[in-house]
């Protein structure tokens, strides 16, 4: 028998199995290496520095404004400028922020704010007032001024801090040679004494106002460019009082102004009626008290009829009356009923020592007047009859007349015969026929009748 022969496959498998260890060791040695770089990569990525990540923030968190200001301010030599433009900032974020103040100016004008750096609050404003000083020595001439806020932004990863502007003020101050001299002061009105509060000085051109000084006290006084001012004076952020002053060159001008811390503003009174009649009347008042918290203060309400007083009696008590506006309303009816007469209510406010008195005084007309006007009012209608009944006749007379000339009337062709009979008669005929459309004939015939009759 012939012998057979192997296989191949049974030849190749025994082969393949002595290889397999051999590939899965090489793999596995890769696998330990790449794990060994990228751990080795890991820990040189946390051992690097801190700061070699910048990630600033993506927007600038601080807003700026401020009152608006002029582009340029007239000042003298030695004149200060104190808190007139303030710079605000906002924060806008939601992590406190750090603002810098910065000036550019020339030297003999020193621009100092009350701070050079503060934190801003998320979602807060802050206020930097500074003064502008403009030295004795500086000569006359246009100089450029520059204030700015600036915030600090701060990569996340604390690294270098970054200043960037959020607001900033450009205008130009005007140094003039000549100056006069203001200074101001108020006093009050009911105890006769100093206020303290705000003053500003603001020059007037045509129909603008540009302040120019400002001060926190009892007085202001301010060297200014001379010209026309007006000195207002503020007290919690209110309007006082202000005055106008003409200030000359080399001259002092002083304002004195008269201020009213306690005051009322507005007192009206309303009637109030049923049917035709008077029932009662609605007083009401507003007050305005800026002197100083009041205790046992106390609004009454005076009641005068023809001059004479015949009410007075407390509206409102108050235990203490508290700095700031108020309003008081109350109904009046008089204890003897409503009668014919003049009116007059007078609000009087009252604590310990002081007291002050409505400045408008309303009066109210009750009955006499009311029927002297429906009297007045009947006679101008009689009167007004009586005239057209008396123009009315004038002309029907007139009309009359005018009816008989033209020879309509019972004296046209019937007067001729009347004239028959009276010579009279016929003579007003024959002064008619000349103008008549009778004819010459019969004019003349006429003419000869009255002759024969005559």
């Amino acid at each position: 028998m012939p012998k057979s022969r192997p296989s191949r496959t049974s030849t190749a498998r025994p082969s393949a199995r002595r290889t397999t260890p051999t590939r899965t060791s090489s793999r596995r040695v890769v696998a330990f290496i790449g794990a060994f770089v990228a751990a080795a990569l890991v820990v040189a990525a946390l051992a690097l520095p801190a700061h070699a990540v910048t990630v600033a923030r993506p927007a600038q968190a601080l807003a700026g404004g401020g009152p608006a200001v002029p582009s340029e301010l007239n000042l003298t030599n030695g004149a200060t400028m104190d808190g007139l433009f303030p710079l605000f900032v906002r924060n806008t974020s939601t992590v406190p922020l750090r603002a810098k103040i910065v000036d550019k100016s020339v030297s003999g004008i020193t621009i100092a704010p009350e701070v050079r750096e503060l934190t801003v609050n998320p979602g807060q404003t802050a206020t930097v007032p500074y003064k502008l000083r403009v030295d004795t020595n500086l000569a006359a001439g246009k100089y450029p001024v520059e204030v700015s806020v600036l915030s600090a932004e701060v990569s996340v990863t604390q690294g270098t801090v970054q200043f960037l502007p959020a607001v900033t003020q450009r205008y130009s101050v005007v140094v003039q040679g000549a100056a006069g001299d203001i200074k101001a002061r108020a006093t009050d009105r009911l105890e006769q004494k100093p206020v303290s509060g705000v003053f500003i000085a603001a020059r007037i051109d045509g129909v603008s106002r540009t302040p120019v000084a400002r001060a926190d006290g009892k007085e202001l006084a301010a060297r200014v460019v001379p010209g026309e001012y007006e000195v207002s004076f503020e007290l919690d952020g209110r309007p006082i009082s202000s005055k106008r002053v003409l200030v000359a060159q080399g001259k002092t001008t002083e304002a004195d102004l008269d201020v009213s811390l306690l005051q009322f503003t507005k007192v009206d009174v309303t009637r109030i009626d049923t049917g035709k009649q008077i029932a009662a009347v609605s007083v009401d008042a507003q007050f305005d008290n800026a002197l100083r918290p009041l205790a046992g203060a106390n609004i009454s309400l005076e009641v005068r009829r023809d001059g004479k007083k015949i009410d007075d009696f407390v509206v409102q008590q108050f235990q203490t009356l508290a700095k700031g506006s108020g309003a008081v309303s109350t109904r009046y009816v008089p204890r003897d009923g409503w009668k014919s007469g003049k009116y007059e209510f007078r609000l009087h406010l009252a604590a310990e020592s002081v007291s002050i008195v409505a400045a408008t005084k309303p009066t109210l007309q009750v009955g006499a007047t009311a029927t002297r006007n429906r009297l007045w009012l009947w006679i101008g209608v009689f009167t007004f009859a009586v005239l057209g009944a008396l123009a009315l006749t004038a002309f029907l007379v007139r009309r009359g007349r005018r009816g008989r000339r033209s020879g309509n009337g019972p004296t046209g062709r019937t007067g001729r015969r009347a004239g028959d009979r009276d010579p009279l008669a016929g003579r007003r005929v024959q002064r008619r026929g000349i103008a008549t459309p009778l004819g010459a004939r019969e004019s003349a015939a006429d003419a000869r009748e009255v002759g024969e009759t005559l």
